[in-house]
């Protein structure tokens, strides 16, 4: 004789359970409890009687938070889908961006995708015109939440320009670190034009370096998400040596630089806090946004390269090529990009089939960069690692890009392999290349006759 309510506040009260239990509770384990599965069969029989937004909210809510999945969940969307809509102008603005958030991490998780993405449109729709009274942590989850579904029609771009408009209005006020770097991350994410973007980068990078609070109360994620977001977002466009051309002004540079600088220097005193990914991340970040250079940007990647180096075999294939491009950035670190990149390179061997040809390519580049094969510098194993990656590409060479294909091909010439090795990938390009030539650029042909 229970109503809906008892199944919502059961529904509710497990999601907060496993989040004050964190990792000692995880959403695989009790997705798999026989009594979770209780609550979610008895909710789905009463889920017509639904009938206010808190209940949507904290279904919804908790739901996501457990990664919930499965035959229930989906007729529970469904039922939620048909009903909420009437409902929207009742919502509060917490309301809305909890309900947005939920179905964000249920995306993936929930079979109905169709009803999930209109119900998600309906709620953009009525959260634009009332983007001014959501709070800093729902402006922030709910930008997340867009960048983690991937939707970009018209009225999601509306709904997040209003956020990243509404955020810097505010001046980030009462945003915490989850906020401050889950918005840079969404962002960077969204690929909203530079003219949005890129302010939002700036005003971030000044809100975090004139704080009186320090870094120190960032999580390690939280640090790398930032720093990530903003490199993604005005690195690239910084034009190199002509800093200010086609993207952020000097003065922008400068803001996001001082925040880089920051976030190294706290990085360097926290470095073995930071997930695989995390270390990557940041170091990727400091050279793309060229302060690698520096003093406390070059301690941080070369620390984390040398504490990353007995544990490669934990790191993400693309967490390993992003660190030897990073290296391959510093001035006088040869000797240390050497010794990362034999051991980058004898991983990637060994998980061949983790590693993408872009992520091939992205190591023997930079290991090219900084002639580690060269005469003076020659190290055996990254010739060796080089010429095993020629011949293996050589049979495979229709299923790699161009880039990727050209960027081996020209390193392992420049790091010395043996011509009768190079060869047979050399025939394998040429083949590829006939039916590829109208897609060649004019820097794809050089590095083509280079090769040759």
């Amino acid at each position: 004789n229970r109503d809906h309510r008892f199944e919502v506040s059961c529904l509710h009260t497990v999601a907060k359970f496993s989040e004050a239990e964190g990792q000692n509770s995880s959403p695989t384990a009790i997705n798999r409890d026989h009594r979770f599965e209780i609550i979610l069969a008895q909710l789905c029989a009463c889920s017509h009687e639904i009938n206010t937004p808190r209940q949507v909210m904290r279904i919804l809510w908790a739901l996501g938070k457990v990664n919930a999945g499965g035959r229930d969940v989906d007729a529970i969307i469904a039922a939620i889908s048909e009903k909420v809509p009437p409902l929207l102008p009742q919502f509060t603005s917490m309301e809305l961006s909890n309900s947005l958030w939920g179905l964000a991490r249920l995306a993936k998780g929930a079979g109905g995708n169709a009803r999930l993405l209109k119900l998600v449109s309906a709620i953009v729709l009525e959260g634009t015109p009332r983007v001014s009274s959501f709070s800093a942590q729902c402006l922030a989850n709910s930008l997340w939440a867009i960048a983690k579904l991937e939707v970009n029609g018209a009225p999601e771009g509306d709904f997040c320009r209003s956020c990243v408009s509404q955020l810097r209005q505010n001046r980030f006020f009462e945003t915490t670190p989850q906020g401050f770097a889950n918005s840079l991350w969404a962002v960077a994410k969204l690929r909203l034009h530079a003219n949005i973007a890129t302010p939002f980068c700036v005003d971030a990078a000044r809100y975090a370096i004139e704080e009186p609070a320090d870094l120190s109360g960032f999580m390690p994620q939280e640090l790398s998400m930032a720093l990530w977001g903003m490199a993604k977002v005005v690195g690239r466009r910084t034009g190199g040596k002509g800093r200010g051309k086609g993207g952020a002004s000097s003065g922008a540079a400068a803001e996001v630089e001082r925040f880089a600088i920051n976030v190294a220097a706290e990085g360097t005193r926290r470095l073995a806090e930071f997930s695989p990914q995390g270390l990557s991340n940041i170091a990727w970040a400091l050279a793309t946004l060229e302060v690698s250079r520096g003093p406390v940007a070059r301690r941080f990647i070369l620390a984390a390269a040398s504490m990353a180096t007995p544990g490669l075999h934990t790191f993400p294939p693309q967490a390993i090529a992003n660190f030897c491009w990073a290296l391959s950035r510093l001035d006088n670190a040869g000797q240390e990009l050497a010794t990362f990149g034999v051991a980058a390179g004898r991983e990637a061997m060994r998980r061949e089939s983790e590693f993408s040809w872009q992520d091939f390519s992205g190591i023997i580049s930079a290991m090219m960069q900084t002639g580690c094969g060269s005469r003076h510098k020659e190290v055996p194993e990254v010739r060796a690692f080089a010429a095993e990656l020629a011949q293996r590409a050589a049979g495979r060479c229709e299923t790699i890009g161009n880039q990727a294909l050209l960027n081996i091909a020209l390193s392992c010439a420049r790091l010395g392999v043996p011509k009768d090795i190079l060869r047979p990938m050399a025939w394998g390009i040429a083949e590829v290349f006939t039916e590829r030539l109208h897609r060649l650029n004019d820097i794809d042909l050089r590095q083509w006759l280079e090769v040759q």
